[in-house]
């Protein structure tokens, strides 16, 4: 079992930034160390599903968290706390998806049509009510949005096209937490299709794979789908890097002792074998994962 005071006591020792390769839940563990006294940022990058291939949309929360993380990545002295697959793990170029904010400021000009227009492109979910991070909800000349990259959702009033306020609420009890003055949206999805992105895919892909994948691919252009659009974007990204391309200096690495990184390898592996033999379209293992022990 992990010794949570020996971790911390080890992690606040290091000069640098960490990174701690873990079974244990994350946000258990980020718990933790919080409450023993960490001296470093923490931040957590859960995997895209509980498997290999996870064809199940990925959460919200997790989602959010992983946007959090890429945000923070080049910063110095920061711990991350890594699941064992999301360790092998591939994504494309950060600029591609989180160097896109877009800033809301209190009285500015901004027509709704607009703002959907930028909440649609940023995958936002159109919901009745908002509770969870990556949802919006229009209700007339008030806006409702969940940002993943913060830590309250909120709610924006307009009078005609102006921003009249800008408000931090509590998604339980729908009151005011605080009054902003700017709000900065980042994409709710890491992979964002544009048009150049489907230019690329049609360009390069289209032609080459079979009907079902054609079939899938479109249906992700449409957003009709979420499902396995996570282990399909090489599809759309020209490149795709292990986590350490994005970081600045190289952290100190701490596996849990149980951990066998060769192990999940080879079950990435096999799970591509398997699910491919079963007629479903995936990508091969090197597309979307990178064996970095």
């Amino acid at each position: 079992m992990l010794n949570f005071h020996k971790l911390t006591f080890f992690l606040n020792q290091q000069s640098g930034s960490c990174v701690v390769i873990t079974e244990v839940d994350l946000t258990i563990i980020r718990q933790s160390l919080k409450a023993l006294g960490i001296t470093k940022k923490l931040l957590i990058y859960p995997a895209m599903g509980e498997f290999p291939y996870d064809p199940s949309p990925v959460s919200a929360t997790h989602a959010a968290e992983r946007i959090k993380t890429l945000e923070h990545l080049k910063d110095q002295n920061f711990c991350l706390l890594i699941s064992p697959l999301a360790w092998f793990e591939k994504r494309p170029i950060v600029a591609d998806t989180l160097h896109q904010p877009f800033t809301i400021h209190k009285d500015d000009t901004l027509t709704h049509r607009h703002l959907s227009d930028v909440l649609i492109l940023y995958s936002f979910q159109n919901t009745d009510t908002v509770s969870c991070p990556g949802q919006y909800a229009i209700r007339g000349d008030r806006v409702d949005l969940f940002p993943p990259n913060t830590t309250h959702p909120v709610r924006i009033d307009f009078f005609g096209d102006t921003v009249e306020s800008i408000k931090a609420f509590d998604p339980i009890s729908q009151k005011s937490v605080s009054t902003i003055q700017k709000i900065t949206l980042r994409p709710a999805n890491e992979f964002l299709i544009n048009q150049s992105h489907i230019d690329f895919y049609r360009e390069n892909y289209a032609s080459q794979i079979s009907e079902t994948g054609r079939e899938i691919a479109e249906n992700m252009i449409a957003k009709t789908t979420n499902k396995n659009w996570k282990h399909l974007w090489p599809l759309f990204y020209k490149d795709g890097y292990h986590l350490s391309h994005f970081w600045k200096n190289t952290p100190s690495i701490f596996i849990e002792p149980t951990i066998n990184l060769k192990k999940t390898w080879e079950n990435i592996q096999n799970a591509y074998v398997r699910d491919s033999d079963q007629g479903r379209f995936i990508l091969p293992v090197n597309r979307v994962y990178y064996f970095k022990e």
